[in-house]
């Protein structure tokens, strides 16, 4: 009995760390403190019956939520025009044969074909001369004719080249001209040493065959001057060509020309100012377009007063020939004014435009704007939005999704 007696004492001696060291582990759970801690959103109507959120910092600080204030701007009023994309004729080359002859593939490579690239001074083929008997006893004349035509380019290219490096001194020293006059002087002399090189290069091929040279030295070398996209192609390798058959078509699509119907009536009085392109459904991005001039016809379709422009794209952007493009053309009168938002901050939901304004520290009114028209740098807009004041520029849409979910949480509540 004595024996039983101390096991059990063993025992409970033994269980009683146990016992205290279970009490330990139990988490001390102050009095009134939430098990985590929640950011809270709350959502009421202003007195002009807007939506206000009231969010605390540490939320605006989890979504990486930032403003932006809003300066005053100013547009004059626009007529908008439709139209579409054209080749720039001054981005466009066509690679002739110089000669009659045969055509033939450069070495290891093969023949361009539409939608692939080449790169400058590319040696695309070449074309072996085949002349008649008849041919050869006139071939005398044209080798004649060829070094003259020789002469005479390279006068123009030593005048495009003094009137080059004379505007780009100008431009260079005080602005004295401006970097378009520069562009343009710089394309003149480089197709002017590109006529020179042809001919030239006519001239020596002439030469080779008159003096007895075999015909596979005199093949006429067909090089690419500028690197560009093939968009059309008029032969293929082992066919015969004749002088001034197209060959090869080349473009650039870094320029391109905006050919814009006016509505029907409507008058510019001066096409002097830039104009604002955009594409259909991709308004978020705006070009701005040299103005060219009126061109020679009216629109088919619209009978309206047809203006060209010229639209340049940025690196990272490609435009295409036949695309369907607005214009935001300026015109006379008084000028318009209000403020530009940031196209981060524009929300689109049930079918409007909106965007949320910081009305306190911890307070954002939720707005419905107008939008007028797009500008590089976001959306101009002559009410909903005054000068001054913040915008949401990052985080928005995260405010929208709080703001739907707690009316969401709220409806719920209601039908229970």
């Amino acid at each position: 009995m004595n024996m039983v007696m101390w096991r059990c004492a063993r025992t409970a001696f033994l269980l009683a760390p146990g016992v205290l060291f279970g009490a330990l582990s139990i988490p001390q759970i102050r009095a009134g403190e939430p098990d985590e801690k929640e950011s809270q959103v709350h959502i009421a109507r202003g007195a002009n019956g807007r939506v206000v959120l009231t969010v605390d910092a540490d939320t605006q600080k989890r979504i990486g939520l930032e403003v932006r204030e809003t300066e005053a701007a100013t547009i004059q009023p626009h007529t908008t025009g439709y139209g579409k994309l054209e080749q720039d004729p001054a981005e466009s080359f066509t690679i002739r044969a110089p000669i009659p002859g045969i055509l033939h593939v450069a070495p290891e490579r093969s023949w361009p074909v539409i939608g692939s690239e080449v790169e400058s001074d590319t040696v695309l083929g070449y074309v072996e001369p085949r002349f008649t008997p008849l041919e050869l006893v006139d071939l005398q004349g044209k080798w004649m004719d060829a070094q003259a035509e020789v002469d005479e380019v390279h006068g123009e290219l030593d005048a495009a080249r003094a009137s080059f490096e004379s505007k780009r001194n100008l431009n260079t020293e005080g602005k004295l001209v401006s970097d378009r006059t520069v562009e343009a002087a710089q394309a003149s002399f480089m197709t002017y040493e590109a006529k020179h090189l042809a001919a030239r290069r006519k001239a020596d091929m002439l030469k080779d065959v008159l003096s007895g040279h075999s015909q596979s030295a005199a093949m006429f070398p067909l090089e690419a001057p500028w690197k560009g996209e093939v968009v059309a192609v008029s032969v293929n390798p082992g066919e015969v060509v004749d002088a001034g058959q197209a060959l090869v078509q080349l473009a650039r699509y870094g320029k391109l020309i905006a050919r814009v119907a006016l509505p029907v009536g409507e008058q510019i009085e001066s096409l002097s100012s830039t104009a604002r392109i955009v594409l259909p459904g991709e308004r978020d991005q705006v070009f701005i377009a040299e103005p060219i001039g009126a061109a020679s016809k009216s629109d088919p379709v619209t009978m309206g007063r047809t203006l060209l422009y010229r639209v340049t794209a940025p690196p990272d952007r490609q435009l295409r020939p036949g695309a369907a493009v607005m214009a935001y053309i300026p015109t006379s009168g008084t000028p318009l004014h209000g403020v530009v938002i940031p196209r981060s901050a524009l929300l689109r939901h049930g079918g409007r435009a909106w965007t949320y304004v910081r009305i306190a520290d911890d307070r954002f009114e939720r707005r419905d704007v107008a939008l007028h028209s797009p500008t590089p740098d976001g959306w101009f807009v002559t009410s909903g939005v005054a000068d001054g004041e913040n915008v949401v520029t990052d985080g928005a849409q995260l405010l929208l999704s709080e703001e739907l979910k707690a009316q969401i949480e709220s409806e719920g509540k209601a039908q229970e």
